[in-house]
């Protein structure tokens, strides 16, 4: 292919990787196409076409690209994201959505729901640390909000030590170290609610303390 001619030009040595033009018509055919309003916008009809009945090759093209051109993807990037504030605000809601959901429905078996309740709004539900530390693990992510932990899990391949719960029961054993919902006897004193042999103890206490 090297040694032919140019078909369009009849000068140039065409270039391997597009038919028979060389690389100079290539290069004039696409300037052409991007410069005519008309022409423009029939070749992002055409590339649009051609992605979506190509998405796997789309993919690892563009992948391609922006690993070989990481500036000008920068750049490109920052542009997109100045020009659709919105629609990349709405993209990466649902990027994160599907994200939470698929960390959720991993750790609960199938359906997303509290380990401890069977809540099954995911609106209510949150992931816990069954060994604690939660805090200390997100402050290494660098992201106090917790959000970016479901992306290290997916990372890690769902590594152990995680389990689903609605967050009045993650409230509940971080502060008091149980969850009223798995309490056969309770009693209540104050706004607190324990069991029965817990509240033994803290009347031991009192007494020890002549309280």
């Amino acid at each position: 292919m090297k040694n032919k001619i140019c078909t369009k030009c009849k000068i140039s040595p065409c270039a391997s990787y597009h038919h028979c033009w060389c690389t100079k018509c290539i290069s004039n055919y696409v300037k052409k196409r991007f410069s005519d309003p008309v022409l423009k916008e029939k070749e992002k009809l055409r590339i649009s076409k051609w992605q979506k009945e190509n998405p796997e090759k789309g993919r690892e093209r563009a992948k391609r690209w922006r690993l070989k051109n990481p500036e000008r993807w920068k750049e490109v990037k920052a542009k997109y994201i100045g020009r659709n504030p919105e629609r990349v605000k709405e993209r990466q809601g649902i990027y994160r959505r599907g994200r939470r959901l698929k960390v959720l429905t991993y750790y609960s078996n199938g359906t997303p729901k509290c380990e401890c309740c069977e809540e099954t709004l995911l609106e209510f539900l949150c992931l816990d640390h069954t060994d604690g530390g939660g805090n200390k693990h997100r402050k290494t992510l660098g992201d106090p909000s917790g959000t970016s932990i479901y992306q290290w899990i997916i990372k890690n391949n769902f590594p152990k030590g995680f389990r689903v719960l609605c967050y009045n029961c993650n409230n509940a054993y971080g502060h008091y170290g149980y969850c009223p919902h798995k309490m056969k006897k309770e009693k209540i004193i104050g706004e607190v609610i324990i069991s029965k042999e817990r509240m033994k103890e803290i009347l031991d206490k009192r007494k020890q303390n002549g309280n």
